[in-house]
C-alpha cells in the first residue's frame, strides 16, 4: 500500500502532516503538539461510516500512536489484509461459515492490554460494506439495516450462511 503526502491548507507543517493511501480509505497523521506524549507520533486511521451516514476516521489497528511512519503503514496494511480475509468468507463453503467468521473476529485483536483494539470492530470501513455479505455484516454490527439501495437482484436477499 502506497501513501502519498497531502498538503493541508491552513495548518502549519511544523505541527501536522498527513499521508493518504492511493485508494483514499487509509490515512496516517503526524502530530507534533501532543501534551501527554512530549514527542511527535504517527496515527494510522481508516475511514468508517455509521448507519446514519456519518463518516469518521477510526484507528486502523491498535488504539495508540506509532513512532515511525513505516510502523503506521504496516498497521494500515494489516488492517486491509484482515478485512480482505474476512470478505473472502463470502466465497467459502456455507457449512460452518459463521463459526469461521466468529473465529476471525476473535483473532483480529491486536495490541497489548492497555492499547488493545479489534480490527474487525463494530463499524466496518467504507470500502468493506459494499463487498461484505449482509449476514456477516449483521454479525459485526447487529443494528445495521439493509437499505433499498443495497438490495440484490436475487430476490429478497435473505440467504442463510449455515446451510
Amino acid at each position: 500500500m502506497q501513501f502519498k503526502r497531502k498538503r493541508m491548507k491552513g495548518k502549519t507543517q511544523k505541527t501536522y502532516k498527513e499521508w493518504r493511501s492511493e485508494c483514499g480509505n487509509y490515512r496516517i497523521c503526524w502530530r507534533n503538539e501532543i501534551s501527554s506524549l512530549g514527542s511527535a507520533r504517527y496515527y494510522a486511521t481508516v475511514l468508517c461510516r455509521r448507519d446514519d451516514g456519518f463518516e469518521f476516521w477510526d484507528f486502523a489497528a491498535e488504539r495508540k500512536p506509532y513512532r515511525t511512519l513505516q510502523t503506521a503503514q504496516k498497521a494500515c496494511e494489516r488492517s486491509q489484509r484482515v478485512w480482505e480475509k474476512f470478505i473472502g468468507l463470502k466465497r467459502a463453503p456455507r457449512k460452518g461459515r459463521m463459526d469461521r467468521a466468529r473465529a476471525q473476529i476473535a483473532a483480529s485483536v491486536v495490541g497489548k492490554k492497555g492499547t488493545a483494539g479489534r480490527i474487525i470492530g463494530s463499524c466496518p470501513p467504507v470500502w468493506v460494506k459494499p463487498r461484505l455479505n449482509p449476514q456477516l455484516l449483521k454479525l459485526i454490527c447487529p443494528s445495521w439495516q439493509r437499505s433499498p439501495s443495497d438490495d440484490d437482484s436475487e430476490g429478497n436477499g435473505e440467504a442463510s450462511l449455515d446451510k
